[in-house]
């Protein structure tokens, strides 16, 4: 290859050389899935060895298998993803019955996710696992007692606790959206009255009463309307709030994944039994 042809094919080589780094970035930059040393997995350090312990005594009884896994950062990950492919990874839960559970929370980002295997999403659904989030885990985590918030967690996980119930949220009051036509509606029907008397062409006081009756009931009309616009509006936007932080959906329209779980770690844990989740449960941040 001579000179002349070396500088001209020089920026073509310099464009694929950017786009073969680009193509290894994210390879590059990927969170790896750490080796799990039990059921609870505290990378960022934000647990005791007592508080440990006592989660893996609680967590190593009979019942659904559960992992803990807490990471200092998710370093840019999407956290739905990261949560499903640790779940995939490490095989959580029984093969057979899919009855595995992942939480996972990373510190420094404020965000958890409760990763639910197939067997389990009928018991632990998208709407039960956000409520956990929200009402247990996320109240704890803020004033930092992140054991009591996991220790709680499990209990509710498994069923060994009450059932939760809402109260950090509720349904919009249903008379807001008409109160607030009726003040609307009177403030029109009382400028829309004054301007029909001072405007009508007939002298008539009847005449004028009776377009200003006409005109009272359509604008009564279009204030009810109003209303009843601004209430389901203010329903609707609930309902899509609350959708979002249940984290509802979540991954759901992804296939199955299964784990080949892990066998043969020190401190006699051996290991996951190589359940599967399809992307049900939820997310949240504190």
């Amino acid at each position: 290859m001579n000179r002349f042809t070396t500088v001209r094919y020089r920026p073509l080589f310099s464009v694929l050389l950017f786009l073969s780094f680009l193509l290894w970035l994210p390879i590059a930059q990927a969170l790896d899935v750490p080796t799990p040393t039990g059921y609870v997995n505290d990378l960022a350090g934000v647990l005791t060895v007592e508080e440990r312990a006592s989660l893996e005594q609680l967590l190593g009884a009979n019942g659904s298998e559960v992992a803990i896994l807490i990471i200092p950062s998710l370093e840019g990950e999407d956290l739905d993803m990261y949560a499903n492919t640790v779940f995939r990874t490490w095989g959580v839960g029984d093969k057979e019955r899919n009855d595995g559970v992942l939480l996972l929370v990373a510190i420094n980002d404020r965000k958890m996710r409760i990763e639910v295997g197939y067997g389990k999403e009928g018991e632990l659904t998208d709407v039960a696992s956000g409520l956990i989030i929200r009402e247990i885990l996320a109240p704890a985590f803020r004033e930092e007692r992140y054991y009591d918030g996991l220790r709680a967690a499990i209990d509710a996980i498994r069923g060994d606790s009450e059932p939760i119930t809402r109260t950090s949220q509720s349904p919009p009051d249903s008379g807001f959206g008409i109160l607030f036509a009726l003040l609307i509606g009177q403030h029109v029907l009382m400028s829309i009255a004054g301007v029909i008397f001072r405007k009508h062409k007939s002298s008539r006081y009847a005449s004028k009463m009776v377009a200003a009756s006409i005109m009272v009931i359509i604008a009564f009309a279009i204030s009810v309307m109003f209303g009843f616009v601004m209430l389901f509006l203010s329903l609707f936007l609930f309902l899509m709030s609350e959708a979002a932080s249940s984290g509802a959906g979540g991954l759901g329209g992804m296939g199955g994944f299964g784990g080949g779980g892990f066998g043969g770690f020190s401190g006699g844990f051996v290991g996951f039994g190589g359940g599967s989740s399809g992307g049900g449960g939820g997310g949240g941040g504190w």
